[in-house]
């Protein structure tokens, strides 16, 4: 691999934050009973600015995305037991 730059984990939190989640289909499947879940390739490219290419959501970067939003909730929930743990009395 070339070129590897760490992922501003906060930065992630806040685009994760601010994409829409929704059930849709495509167009071509309005006879199937069945719905996709997830962002649209739109979403990902308004919010995130990466994952998506063309009309199609690129699985690899969308798992990296939710490990990165995964690390960065670790983070502060560690962060906040241990704010937990300065104020408890002895």
């Amino acid at each position: 691999k070339t070129e590897l730059v760490p992922v501003n984990l906060e930065a992630v939190g806040k685009a994760v934050d601010a994409l829409p989640i929704n059930t849709w289909r495509y167009r071509t499947e309005f006879h199937d009973p069945y719905f996709h879940i997830g962002p649209t390739v739109e979403d990902l490219n308004e919010h995130v600015g990466f994952g998506a290419q063309g009309l199609s959501v690129n699985l690899l970067d969308l798992t990296g995305l939710a490990l990165a939003a995964v690390k960065g909730l670790r983070a502060e929930v560690k962060q906040l037991k241990d704010e937990v743990a300065r104020l408890k009395p002895n």
